[in-house]
């Protein structure tokens, strides 16, 4: 019985190192290898803010048409806890090249009064929609600028400031946002704010307390194509007999549908 042991221990050694020879002399410093080896990791790639900004801008550049829904709030202390607030709620078809055409609907709530309107913009004039016909709409004639619908004077408005701005990396996104001293934010409110705010209110700097200012545009990381544009003041104004008025402004503009519009016609009836 001894022997028959003997027997199929030798010739279990024997196949074992045939199938070792049929591998190939390297077959066990391979497995070893393939145990241990590990995926080469994908690079990452670092965020660099000028990079991103001239993306932007080329991209920007490139813009020809769109579709912007910009909302603006008001809202003025009148007397202590009690505020007048009012709101805009604009959306608009956009077309940049080779001249810029708007046209959309608005709408103004007026401290819970809602009236509903269409809208028409060639060179920089603002028509509206009466009951029955069309009219230039004096007075409001920039009631919607650049600002609101082009990202390359958003990001020239920014670059203006570009000691005074911060960039991050928002994962999937990106966004570039004024970062500055009380003294240069008078500067930019009064430079920016009739654009930013759609008003015909011009700021004198010597009058003005800025509590708070934020500016901030964001990027789509993928395809460097503008998503929103944020804007937040808090200030007092000082007016007649040295009383300081207090106010808030908040606008909201974002964007969709990027080199979709084809064409804005002319309203019929439209009176010049």
């Amino acid at each position: 019985m001894k022997s028959y042991m003997k027997l199929f221990h030798a010739l279990s050694f024997i196949l074992v190192c045939l199938l070792i020879n049929a591998c190939g002399s390297t077959s066990v410093e391979q497995v070893q290898s393939n145990a241990t080896a590990q995926p080469t990791p994908t690079p990452t790639l670092v965020f660099d803010p000028a990079t991103a900004y001239t993306a932007a801008l080329n991209t920007a550049s490139k813009l020809n048409s769109a579709n912007v829904g910009v909302s603006i709030v008001k809202s003025i202390e009148i007397m202590p806890g009690a505020n007048m607030t009012g709101k805009f709620i604009f959306q608009t078809d956009v077309i940049l090249k080779p001249e810029v055409l708007l046209a959309g609907k608005v709408t103004l709530d007026m401290m819970g009064s809602k009236v509903d309107s269409e809208f028409y913009s060639s060179k920089g004039i603002m028509y509206v929609k009466g009951k029955d016909k069309w009219g230039k709409d004096i007075g409001n004639e920039e009631t919607l600028s650049a600002i609101h619908y082009n990202p390359v004077k958003q990001l020239e408005l920014l670059k203006a400031a570009s000691d005074q701005v911060t960039a991050k990396d928002l994962g999937d996104s990106y966004e570039f946002r004024l970062a500055t001293t009380a003294e240069k934010q008078k500067d930019f409110l009064a430079a920016n704010f009739s654009k930013i705010f759609a008003e015909n209110h011009v700021l004198a700097k010597e009058k003005l307390e800025v509590k708070v200012l934020d500016y901030v545009l964001t990027f789509d990381k993928k395809t460097n194509q503008i998503k929103s544009a944020h804007a937040l003041v808090e200030m007092y104004e000082l007016k007649e007999k040295n009383e300081k008025e207090h106010s808030t402004y908040t606008m909201d503009a974002n964007y969709s549908s990027y080199n979709e519009v084809q064409a804005i016609s002319e309203p019929a009836g439209l009176v010049k």
